[in-house]
């Protein structure tokens, strides 16, 4: 099964979460786009992350309408996501849309804890062991 990166970048942060199936394997929160020096630092990193996996990945990233042109060096003038030896990237605009991927990345918006938007708040076999040591991001 092909690795999955979800990157939902905002004012504020950029989340990301790698899954392989059903498993996640890294949940990271990066600063904002605006604060990046290095314009192919998300490709970079996206170029990093295959290279470690030994394993193209495909990224979904979620972003609304105005932020689709662009962004992250991710997309191009028209928003639609770049394609590289390492990775492919689906630009996914507005409410997330209706395919599997998209609803996937809406899940997981859906599971993080209201004081930073990222942090799991539901309990699953596969993660019991790590929410049960959650002492809260603090924030």
């Amino acid at each position: 099964m092909p690795y999955t990166v979800v990157m939902i970048p905002s004012a504020a942060r950029t989340r990301v979460l790698l899954m392989d199936g059903p498993d996640e394997l890294l949940r990271a929160v990066l600063p904002p786009p605006s604060q990046l020096h290095y314009e192919r630092a998300a490709i970079t990193f996206l170029e990093s992350l295959a290279l470690w996996l030994n394993q193209n990945v495909h990224v979904v990233l979620s972003v609304d309408e105005k932020e689709a042109r662009c962004c992250l060096g991710l997309t191009d003038e028209l928003g639609v996501g770049v394609r590289s030896v390492y990775f492919d990237v689906e630009s996914v605009t507005g409410a997330l849309g209706g395919d599997e991927v998209s609803a996937f990345a809406a899940s997981v918006t859906s599971r993080t804890c209201a004081s930073c938007g990222w942090c799991p708040t539901e309990t699953s076999d596969a993660h019991a062991e790590v929410v049960a040591s959650h002492q809260g991001c603090g924030t």
